[in-house]
């Protein structure tokens, strides 16, 4: 909730520091008014505006109210990271000085507890939050709720034993009957409203898998070439790749989400609106000229090595408005493996974007051409036609770049699967049958084009344009 929470955002240090002097002086008067210590009062009063800052001040103004509360199942992974930790310590100082003002504290950490759930709730309902809603901070702040009401309940005893005090702590049944009855009754209130307005989504451990420094320094790097450096930061989080292999680093901010590869530190994917474009009855698509301008230049500030491949522009979208620009490389009629795609939105601005930046490999010659490749197909599958094929480039078993004919095979007049054209893959090939594609009456059929012999892919790993 609050790691980084000052960085790059005057804005929320100015407004902490004037709303804590504000609280401060009220609760300072107050106290007195009702026979409090002043300080005491003014410090507390300071904690609180000091949460209520750094939890709801609205870092992106322009962010929708994200709706969703994630429950995360790693409580004790999430703890002991730097954000967890913080989130605990955001809670001590209040928790302590209210405990210490009224010595009563049972109350004090069940409205701890309560303030932070509703704080949570908020966040998710109210735009420009810029925030995520989180089990993680609703335990870690009551966490810290719990340590400063008992670390104050200490000096209580402490000031008591020493004369300080006639009474140190304030602890009755019927003290504690009450506020758990008010405690229930808030979190009630609370969970009534979250359930009509709030989806609550169950998460993996993010915690697990937060970045290393290196990392979030690699992930903070993209974040500023391709968001801006006013992009806020919710969360940075590595994936490593299978048996060791290379992994992913995925940065989630109030402008966008990034997938960087690791350890090339390529940027592979890119969600550049959090939003969809607001599309009317009478919104224009964008056009083809426009949409390659804009792709264009967006390539050529981020990804220069695809330009040497050939542009397609296709429609895309709701309503067919925005507009897909691919790059594509071919050599010797074979589909390299590079990819760039990039979508337009109908406002001219870059929506999403996905990249691979493989070099051209070595292949063996193609022996089997796209006639021979068919008439093998509709061996294998007598009566059925061969509505789409591709040649393309991926790794066999052995992790060696190889030419396949990839072709989509069904009955006369079915729906034919998407084409493969624009799309190379790689990856071990899985034996046994033909898998059928979405289409039930489809079946993708994958040959080696050096030999014709026929093997098989999983569907999963057939990606389409």
């Amino acid at each position: 909730m609050i790691q980084a929470i000052f960085k790059g955002n005057q804005g929320m240090l100015v407004t902490a520091v004037a709303f804590s002097l504000i609280t401060a002086l009220v609760s300072y008067f107050l106290g007195r008014r009702f026979e409090k210590p002043g300080v005491l009062c003014a410090l507390t009063g300071a904690a609180l505006a000091g949460i209520i800052t750094a939890t709801l001040y609205p870092i992106s103004p322009d962010a929708p109210a994200s709706a969703t509360c994630f429950i995360e199942r790693g409580f004790v992974t999430g703890t002991f990271t730097a954000q967890g930790l913080l989130n605990v310590l955001l809670f001590v100082p209040l928790a302590a000085l209210a405990t210490w003002l009224t010595r009563r504290p049972v109350p004090v950490t069940l409205a701890c507890v309560a303030l932070s759930a509703t704080i949570e709730v908020t966040q998710a309902l109210t735009p420009g939050m810029g925030r995520a809603c989180d089990s993680i901070d609703l335990w870690t702040n009551s966490i810290g709720a719990c340590a400063g009401a008992l670390v104050a309940s200490a000096g209580l005893y402490w000031d008591t034993a020493r004369g300080g005090r006639d009474a140190g702590v304030l602890i009755s049944r019927h003290q504690v009957r009450r506020s758990f009855i008010g405690f229930a009754a808030g979190i009630a209130a609370i969970g009534l409203t979250s359930a009509f307005t709030v989806t609550f989504v169950m998460a993996e451990v993010a915690w697990a898998n937060t970045a290393s420094a290196e990392q979030q320094e690699a992930a903070r790097k993209a974040i500023a070439d391709f968001l801006g450096e006013q992009a806020h930061v919710a969360s940075v989080q590595f994936f490593p790749g299978p048996a060791g292999g290379p992994g992913r680093i995925s940065a989630n901010t109030d402008r966008g989400v990034l997938d960087i590869e690791w350890p090339s530190r390529e940027v592979s994917s890119g969600l550049l609106q959090p939003t969809s474009p607001a599309l009317g009855p009478d919104t224009a698509p964008v056009s083809d000229g426009a949409a390659l301008k804009a792709g264009n230049a967006f390539v050529r500030d981020h990804f220069p090595w695809a330009l040497a491949g050939r542009t397609n522009v296709s429609a895309a979208g709701p309503q067919q408005t925005s507009k897909l620009v691919s790059w594509r490389s071919r050599k010797d009629g074979v589909l390299m493996p590079m990819r760039m795609d990039v979508l337009v939105g109908p406002d001219r601005k870059i929506i999403s974007f996905t990249a691979r930046h493989i070099p051209d490999p070595e292949l063996p010659s193609v022996h089997v051409d796209r006639r021979q490749a068919q008439a093998i197909a509709t061996r294998k599958f007598p009566g059925d036609v061969v509505h789409s094929g591709e040649l393309l480039a991926r790794t066999d078993n052995a992790g060696r770049w190889h030419p396949y004919w990839m072709l989509s095979v069904g009955p006369p007049g079915a729906e034919a699967a998407p084409s493969q054209d624009g799309v190379a893959q790689d990856g071990p090939l899985d034996e046994g049958s033909s898998q059928s594609t979405t289409a039930p009456s489809i079946q993708v059929l994958v040959l080696d084009a050096v030999t014709g012999a026929v093997a098989t892919t999983n569907p999963d790993s057939a990606e389409s344009d």
